[in-house]
């Protein structure tokens, strides 16, 4: 019971009296007892540009807290520290920099910039550390842990290369001790990790400290939007599509069964292993894809998972495993627990007893199957039923599912997400046979279907009419005709949750366009012929120009009054017109430009001459991406640029264009350029290093393609402008090979790309240079 609910006797007063007393009493006594462990440190800034730390007389600590306390006084006599309690001196050279300290010596506030600093570990113990690696303890322990990246996180440590080698230090001690297993070593990185002070620091100090593991193993790895790819060479073609943005985790991608096996090895360090995948956790990689990508022949021999020790991956992949696919399945079996939730197969041959023992231990939410093919069998995995009602997300392509399966597909299984792609008449017939059964409405939200070139049966469409919750629906390669194509459409129209629609087909019927699109509320809308065909697409968004944010066009032959309809898009974002013929304009023809917010803006491979008197480019304000490759164009068009375009363009793609000198000059206006594409552009009486000196972009320019250009070497020469340039695709002449490198390596490149075909010593000698700097050339 609790005390101050008694009943307010005089006798209960006095015990209440006397408790409250002691209370307060005890939360004097802990607030003393905590403020006499804690640190302060007084600092100063002086002339030198030198933050001075003294560390406070009879200051003690005896446990590691989480906390950190800077106060800056702007009226402070240093004189009255003691020298001799002088404990570091920080410098901007110091081996690592934090942003915190940084700040105090900037010129404007170096004058004023004295205070104190209180916080519940050695602070001075690890600002030496941060100045010279061989202060680092030659055995770790958890207060070291704790108390360094505590300093990170409030002085705001700055990344760059010092950081990177200060963690790999750090790695190295782990594993060393680790392999040492010392009586006296205090030291449990389970524990440390586990107790969550991790949780607590910034994302980009947990990568580094993945980056640093790898380092230290000499693996190669680049990071793809929050992905992690292992390479076995940094130029190595990387597949992007097997991050799948229906399974909610970033990856892990492994590109071949060697470096699996080299990970493997390494991970077989228990501190190793949980720090590594720990992290992984922290930044949500819990999907595993390792791809075998030079058909490796996996050996029949014991493997043990050690990427799966600790349960932190939640999805797995294999990819084109195909001879040893079965062995390896088995023994990826053993290891796996039910905690998967996503399972795809890719491009592999298996057992059918091993496909299905794998598929009945998991209670998966995703299955995807690409290309699996069954031992002497076609693929069935009609004894999958135990965890089929589980699933949520399905996608199969290339697979011949029984009808059976499909049957009892959809009388078990509520998914909201169905992906399918037919390679054969057979398989297509099974699941349509069972998809026009349907006959009451079903909870899908994302629908998506490649059809094997046939002819839209109108069962089907009557079965689409039951997705009234589709807010995805994709359409690709039917064949679809008049009498079956207005119900089709009208199908679609019902779907009022609908957001995005894609549809590709051989050509589209123009009455039934202006049917579809009479009501829709969609945001993005993406319409394709397989193949260019003569009839002309008639869009009539009859009034509805608030929703579309996204409009694809291909392979289409595009109206006047479409074209209207187009820029009568208020919201419309990314304007994408791919391979496309518009139908000539008559001068008297005006247009209406409302779409005033489009950013992206691709026209590849399209005519554009038809219509040069709209003036497109010069009614674009907002452009941040303008791709014009391939196109069909009237001279000096990129002269016709928005002036407005030059604090807002960060990328122009220009491939297979002539370039004559009003481009360079509207060019080089442009202030905030990210990468510029010229691959196979021709310069008409002028050459790129016309661009000149009053370039706005040479600050910021980091991708520079400049491939099947000729080029001189005073082109080269202007390239050293480029000062934040990280990655160059160039024509190599035959000569002059020296006073090329001697331009480039005043760069701060970190890729070079060169079509130069001679392997010879001259070129080998060229290349080396640059290995040397840590520059990849390809």
């Amino acid at each position: 019971m609790n005390i101050c609910a008694l009943p307010t006797t005089k006798k209960n007063s006095y015990y209440i009296f006397f408790s409250n007393c002691i209370r307060i009493v005890s939360t004097l006594l802990i607030f003393r007892l905590i403020i006499s462990e804690r640190c302060r440190y007084y600092f100063s800034t002086n002339e030198n540009s030198e933050i001075l730390f003294f560390r406070e007389e009879n200051s003690t600590i005896d446990i590691v807290d989480h906390e950190f306390n800077l106060i800056l006084f702007s009226n402070f006599n240093s004189r009255s520290l003691n020298k001799k309690n002088l404990v570091f001196r920080y410098k901007k050279e110091n081996f690592l920099q934090f942003e915190v300290l940084n700040n105090l010596l900037l010129p404007n506030n170096i004058k004023n910039n004295n205070g104190t600093i209180e916080c519940g570990f050695e602070l001075s113990y690890f600002l030496k550390i941060s100045s010279d690696l061989e202060e680092l303890p030659n055995k770790p322990n958890s207060d070291l842990f704790k108390s360094m990246f505590l300093t990170f996180k409030f002085l705001k440590v700055i990344v760059n290369k010092q950081l990177l080698k200060f963690l790999q230090a750090l790695i190295l001690l782990i594993s060393i001790f680790d392999k040492n297993k010392t009586s006296n070593f205090d030291f449990n990185i389970k524990e440390l990790f586990n107790s969550g002070f991790l949780t607590e620091l910034d994302s980009y100090i947990k990568k580094n400290f993945i980056f640093a593991i790898l380092n230290v193993f000499m693996m190669k790895y680049i990071f793809y939007d929050e992905n992690l790819i292992l390479l076995e060479n940094i130029n190595n073609p990387n597949d992007v599509s097997f991050f799948n943005e229906h399974i909610p985790y970033k990856s892990l991608l492994i590109n071949n069964y060697n470096i699996f096996c080299r990970l493997e090895n390494i991970l077989r360090n228990p501190n190793i292993s949980f720090s590594f995948l720990y992290l992984l956790n922290e930044i949500n990689i819990k999907s595993l894809i390792i791809n075998n990508n030079r058909g490796f022949i996996i050996p029949d021999s014991e493997f043990y998972f050690s990427s799966f020790s600790h349960n932190i991956f939640k999805s797995i992949t294999i990819s084109n495993f195909n001879d040893s696919s079965s062995s390896f399945l088995l023994r990826l079996n053993a290891f796996i627990g039910k905690n998967i939730e996503y399972l795809t197969l890719k491009n592999i041959l298996v057992a059918r007893n091993v496909l299905n023992l794998l598929l009945n231990k998991l209670n998966l939410r995703g299955l995807v199957l690409y290309d699996v093919n069954i031992t002497g069998f076609p693929i069935c995995i009609d004894d999958f039923t135990y965890s089929i009602k589980t699933l949520d997300y399905v996608d199969f392509s290339f697979v011949d599912i029984s009808n059976t399966w499909w049957n009892d597909f959809f009388r078990r299984v509520n998914v909201s997400t169905l992906i399918l792609f037919f390679r054969s008449k057979h398989a297509e017939e099974n699941f349509i046979n069972e998809f026009m059964k349907i006959d009451s409405m079903i909870n899908i939200t994302y629908f998506s279907m490649q059809f094997y070139f046939r002819k839209i049966h109108p069962g089907f469409v009557r079965a689409l009419s039951h997705l009234q919750y589709l807010k995805t629906l994709k359409l690709k390669g039917y064949l679809a005709f008049e009498n079956v194509e207005a119900n089709l459409y009208k199908a679609v129209e019902d779907m009022k949750e609908l957001e995005y629609l894609e549809m590709c087909q051989v050509n589209y019927n123009i009455k039934s366009l202006d049917l579809m699109l009479q009501a829709f509320k969609i945001k993005v809308l993406h319409l394709e012929n397989i193949v260019l065909g003569k009839e002309t697409l008639n869009l009539n968004f009859f009034c509805n120009h608030k929703s579309i944010t996204k409009l694809v066009l291909r392979k289409i032959k595009i109206c006047a009054f479409c074209l209207k309809e187009i820029f009568k898009l208020e919201n419309l974002k990314t304007l994408i017109i791919q391979f496309c013929v518009f139908e000539p304009i008559l001068d008297s023809e005006l247009l209406i430009f409302l779409s005033n917010n489009i950013y992206i803006l691709d026209l590849y491979g399209t005519n554009l001459e038809l219509i040069k008197d709209y003036d497109i480019l010069g009614k674009l304000d907002n452009l941040e991406y303008l791709y014009l490759s391939f196109c069909k164009i009237f001279s000096e068009y990129l002269s016709n640029l928005s002036v407005l375009c030059n604090s807002r363009l960060r990328m122009l793609n220009f491939e297979h264009g002539a370039l004559y000198p009003s481009d360079l000059n509207r060019i080089q206006e442009l202030e905030i350029l990210e990468e510029l594409n010229l691959f196979c552009c021709s310069f008409i009486n002028c050459s790129f290093g016309k661009l000149g000196n009053n370039c706005k972009f040479f600050e910021s320019l980091v991708n520079l393609n400049l491939s099947f250009v000729n080029l001189t070497i005073e082109d080269f020469i202007y390239c050293k402008n480029f000062k934040s340039l990280k990655k160059l695709s160039i024509e190599l002449p035959a000569f002059n090979l020296i006073a090329i490198r001697k331009c480039l390596l005043c760069l701060p490149l970190e890729e070079l790309a060169t079509n130069y075909i001679a392997e010879n010593d001259k070129f080998k000698n060229f290349c080396h240079y640059f290995y040397e700097r840590g520059i990849d050339v390809s």
